[in-house]
């Protein structure tokens, strides 16, 4: 186990605004809200693609939206059983 105390989301924040300030900070952010890639900002920011994709770990949760097809549900309608493929 490593002594290397852990980081927290709060505190890896407050070096990013140190090293790029506010408003790069707000960029990233939106950016990230808009599917901007990693590498796209670790150009800008002048990091690799892996920084960039772990301060979007620390700064961001993400959520799966599952949907059922149109066909799939359209079976459903159809018929109260589905037939064997």
């Amino acid at each position: 186990m490593s002594n290397q105390k852990e980081k927290s989301p709060s505190r890896v924040a407050r070096n990013f605004l140190k090293r790029f300030g506010k408003k790069r900070f707000q960029e990233f952010l939106a950016g990230l809200q808009r599917g901007e890639s990693n590498a796209h900002w670790g150009r800008e920011l002048g990091v690799s693609r892996e920084r960039a994709r772990q301060w979007e770990r620390e700064f961001t949760s993400s959520m799966t939206v599952v949907t059922i097809h149109p066909d799939v549900r359209g079976l459903l309608a159809e018929s109260s059983e589905i037939p064997p493929t």
